[in-house]
């Protein structure tokens, strides 16, 4: 699942939603090469083959969150969707969306807003979802605070939404869930 793959995903929801799809053709995009994905970050395989992959460096802010307690959170950090310094370390794939983070918001140049709940397939996937939304609310419950193994606390449902609704308008309702 790259970022190409991604996109082909991408045009799909936009179909199905009636939005216009980020259109890569008038952006210039960004290869890296020699690009070792999850698979060697985890196992370090000496027979694992380098991939290229193609991504385009979009400008939108994210809020990564740390869960401090049951629907208690903070922000943490804010920085590019895209970090570019991550493809200079072991875990290449972090370089979208930080990775595997709990909770985040994005800023995006769109209107309205979509809370997706997803795990790490979406990292590549979420970035395009900027040219269509203002806010996007992004939930990994795999990596939430747990203060006991069978207590996982999360920013209710109501918290996350009023997080990312825009002051301006009502929430769109618009909802999203991306698993492998």
């Amino acid at each position: 699942w790259t970022p190409n793959g991604a996109y082909r995903a991408y045009e799909q929801f936009c179909s199905l939603k009636g939005l216009t799809p980020f259109d890569r053709a008038a952006h210039e995009p960004i290869t890296v090469t020699d690009f070792q994905g999850t698979h060697y970050s985890a196992t370090r395989l000496w027979n694992v083959e380098n991939d290229e992959i193609t991504y385009y460096p979009l400008d939108s802010l994210m809020t990564i969150y740390k869960i401090t307690g049951e629907a208690a959170y903070e922000p943490e950090t804010t920085e590019n969707i895209v970090n570019m310094q991550k493809f200079n370390t072991r875990d290449k794939y972090a370089a979208f969306l930080d990775g595997n983070n709990g909770y985040s918001t994005i800023e995006g140049r769109g209107t309205g807003s979509i809370l997706v709940v997803k795990d790490s397939y979406a990292n590549s996937f979420v970035p395009y979802l900027t040219e269509n939304y203002a806010k996007i609310g992004v939930v990994d419950f795999r990596n939430l605070y747990r203060r006991h193994e069978s207590d996982l606390y999360f920013p209710s449902v109501n918290a996350l939404l009023t997080e990312i609704n825009d002051a301006r308008s009502e929430m769109t309702g618009h909802f999203l869930c991306l698993f492998k």
